[in-house]
């Protein structure tokens, strides 16, 4: 990762550095925040490389929790696409009623007016 120091030539940070919160980042820890969250900052300093990570509770979501929220994502909308296509069925459903009993109150009036 390559970062500036204001009035001296670019460098390389270290594989380890020091965060915001005195915390040694190791590398996979943060390749993992730049390739998955992109939300990894990098500021050079003369003695070393700060890294800021806007929010370190970003860091303990585990792949069991995404894989989780995924999953209640799912069937939330599987549940609603079930919901919407029971309220579809039973508006046909109405509606196909409705149209036979003015269809029959339509044929038994004419016929009885053709009776009489």
């Amino acid at each position: 990762m390559r970062s500036e120091n204001r009035g001296s030539s670019s460098f390389h940070c270290p594989l380890n550095a020091i965060n915001s919160n005195s915390a040694v980042v190791p590398w996979r820890a943060r390749t993992a925040v730049l390739y998955k969250y992109r939300t990894f900052h990098a500021e050079a300093t003369e003695n070393a490389c700060i890294y800021t990570i806007p929010s370190l509770k970003i860091l303990s979501i585990k792949e069991k929790d995404i894989i989780l929220i995924i999953k209640i994502l799912i069937l939330l909308l599987v549940i609603v696409v079930v919901v919407v296509v029971v309220v579809v069925i039973v508006v046909v459903v109405v509606i196909v009623i409705v149209v036979i009993v003015v269809i029959v109150v339509v044929v038994v009036v004419v016929e009885w007016n053709q009776f009489c």
